[in-house]
């Protein structure tokens, strides 16, 4: 391994890590940069000529020109072409016929694909190499190079579209095409990370890294646990005896997680591993494109990659319905503003609309946080509580009360007699409270203190005081699995709903399950 080390340090594409060195001295124009290339690249398309692309990739003001010229767009706008790409048609959005179509993770948006080019390949390889690259250069952990890498990849299979497609998440998309390049360090090879079902994937995974000398994990950090769970049952079976993730695995110094906040299950990680040692390392991606690393363990917020095959626009929530809204550029945005945020990506997706809202923390260099989904909101009754907001609540709430939050699904309570509203909060705790109702007294506070609508309305009796349903851990895996749903590495039940019915199916499981404790 000595030798195989010290030909991957030679190897190591430090241009990758080298790009994030120099777009944050020139934000704006790099940005600018990508635009052109795009634009430049994507002119002989159909959707190139339609919007004049040949003329505007020699504009002097190049952002400006293509606002005017190409509108805010979203998934519908963009399903026609897509299905005709996978049909085989050349050059629509991007040049050529892509090999491989992702399989969005959208929660709300149910069948979404997304073209992925080759170039969107090798962005991504670029932005997953300069996460580790940045992580080693600030760390000097050198035997992660020495180790195994673990990662938990999706689904993929032949797209029965059109033959010699391949359709997937973008997680396997990325496994699969991974080339040689990291085979020395992969602590699981296809024969394991592809397997169609999904819980004996993860037993299969456990089972044959349990005994290896794994240093690095890239996970979903909601799929984390489970994996560390049955990690730990495995090794009971094998050994007799109890041990914890760190005992198992006592060279493991590193999880890069995304898909998922890390902020709700960084504590119960670092309980499974069973001391303080590993560093966690947050990322930002899509299946439209990756976006933002930590780059700073000391600051939760993440870097945004300027220079990785994207160009953003950044939208304030409050125009987002607007007939005008605002299309702001890096070199516009402010701290504490939501904005809704739209890319033009190397796949061929303009000005498009990814889902997410996003806050700077930080222009200089230019730091986000992911604050929800543009559809994670519960406004029914003018309450406007966002995911963050009750993200935020709803651990600090279980903080206040001694207790420890797995998951949780928000919804609106059915109108009784009263007629007043309220939400109602599914919760499944690690360590639940020992009196719910204070804990239900807690939550209500939080919200107050979060939002002023929340406040006005439960302070004026126009809303009610949250109902909780707390969960026995592992029922929303159960649920999930028992629908019939291909599980993978991206499934997850919406924190927020506006209706009950997915609260409802959810409950009668549970009651049938024996699984509510209260």
């Amino acid at each position: 391994m000595k030798n195989v080390t010290a030909r991957y340090v030679r190897n190591l594409p430090f241009g990758s890590l080298a790009r994030v060195r120099k777009f944050g001295a020139a934000p704006g124009p790099t940005q600018q940069r990508v635009l052109q290339k795009l634009i430049a690249t994507a002119a002989t398309t159909t959707w190139g000529v339609q919007h004049g692309y040949g003329n505007l990739s020699r504009a002097s003001n190049i952002v400006k020109d293509y606002q005017a010229r190409v509108s805010l767009s979203n998934y519908e706008d963009m399903r026609e072409p897509v299905a005709q790409m996978r049909r085989g048609t050349e050059n629509v959005l991007w040049p050529g016929k892509p090999r491989y179509f992702a399989a969005s993770s959208g929660t709300t948006s149910e069948g979404r694909v997304i073209p992925v080019s080759s170039a969107m390949l090798r962005s991504n390889r670029a932005f997953s190499l300069a996460v580790f690259l940045n992580h080693l250069a600030n760390t000097r952990r050198a035997g992660l190079l020495t180790g195994k890498h673990l990662s938990l990849p999706g689904w993929i299979e032949d797209d029965d579209v059109r033959l010699g497609t391949r359709i997937g998440q973008i997680s396997a998309i990325l496994a699969e095409s991974s080339g040689r390049f990291t085979r020395p360090w992969r602590a699981i090879g296809n024969r394991h990370s592809f397997v169609s079902d999904w819980e004996e994937k993860m037993a299969a995974i456990a089972t044959h890294t349990m005994n290896q000398d794994i240093r690095l994990i890239v996970i979903a950090p909601s799929w984390c646990q489970v994996l560390f769970k049955m990690v730990e049952e495995q090794y009971r079976k094998k050994e007799g005896a109890d041990a914890r993730i760190g005992e198992i695995w006592p060279n493991l110094t590193t999880i890069i997680t995304g898909g998922v906040a890390l902020s709700g299950y960084r504590d119960l990680l670092t309980d499974y591993i069973g001391h303080e040692g590993v560093d966690f390392v947050e990322t930002y991606g899509a299946s439209e494109g990756f976006l933002a690393f930590q780059d700073d363990l000391h600051d939760p917020a993440m870097l945004l990659h300027l220079d990785n095959g994207i160009f953003m626009e950044f939208v304030p929530l409050d125009e987002l319905h607007s007939e005008s809204p605002t299309r702001c550029t890096i070199d516009d945005v402010r701290t504490g503003v939501k904005y809704a945020l739209h890319v033009s990506t190397n796949s061929g997706f303009w000005s498009y609309e990814l889902g997410d809202i996003v806050q700077f923390t930080s222009t200089e260099p230019h730091k986000i946080k992911v604050v929800g989904r543009t559809t994670e909101m519960l406004d029914k009754y003018g309450e406007a509580v966002f995911g963050d907001e009750a993200r935020k609540a709803l651990l600090k709430a279980a903080e206040d009360v001694g207790a420890r939050v797995l998951e949780v699904h928000i919804t609106h309570t059915r109108l009784g007699p009263s007629g007043i509203p309220a939400h109602h909060w599914l919760v499944e705790f690690d360590r639940a409270p020992d009196a719910p109702e204070h804990f239900a007294a807690a939550l209500d506070t939080q919200l107050k203190a979060a939002g002023h609508h929340y406040h006005d309305r439960r302070e004026g009796h126009a809303f009610g005081p949250p109902t909780v349903t707390i969960l026995k851990p592992g029922t929303f895996y159960s649920w999930l699995a028992s629908t019939g749903k291909r599980l993978s590495v991206q499934t997850k039940v919406p924190t927020m709903h506006e209706e009950h019915q997915m609260a409802d199916q959810i409950i009668a499981f549970a009651e049938s399950e024996g699984r509510i404790i209260r």
